[in-house]
């Protein structure tokens, strides 16, 4: 496909892509998180505590550093979400995870710019925590809808700076 007009674009996207994203904000997310350097994260991880009572699902986690994140839209701001929501990153952040918390307020002109040093400073953060704490298992399913698609799957070369 050489010669095409933007097929690099095309073959990286392809490189970072997973079915298990499940809004157009958490893959915006998740680019914005390898874009700053962060470990591939599991993407809709299922966290349980030790008793394996279930606390959530977080939209982007490094399980070794402890580190999440978490897109809010416009359904965390109606009816009684908010307070359901802080509530569960609460529970979270009880389990010795370091987490984050984006809205789209987040990605407004100038503002992008700093997502990529919230992400840098979170992981740190995490990274800093004393893991003997750690209260947390994590539950990551297979693909969503059939096989991951993957840039050699489809017969292209993986060149991207990202790893899938």
């Amino acid at each position: 496909m050489k010669g095409y007009r933007g097929i690099q674009l095309v073959r990286d996207a392809i490189a970072i892509a997973t079915d298990r994203a499940e809004s157009p904000m958490e893959s915006e997310l998740r680019y914005y998180w390898l874009e700053s350097g962060l470990p591939s994260p599991n993407v809709n991880a299922e966290v349980y505590d030790l008793n394996g009572r279930f606390m959530g699902r977080i939209d982007l986690l490094d399980e070794e550093s402890g580190y999440g994140a978490e897109y809010n839209g416009h359904w965390h701001e109606m009816w009684d979400r908010p307070v359901l929501d802080s509530r569960r990153m609460m529970g979270l952040r009880s389990l010795n995870l370091t987490m984050d918390d984006f809205t789209k307020d987040d990605f407004r002109g100038s503002r992008i710019a700093c997502i990529n040093a919230r992400f840098r400073d979170g992981h740190a953060r995490a990274l800093a925590r004393d893991s003997r704490h750690d209260a947390f298992r994590v539950a990551v399913a297979g693909p969503r809808f059939g096989t991951r698609i993957t840039a050699p799957s489809l017969g292209l070369a993986s060149e991207s700076r990202h790893r899938p």
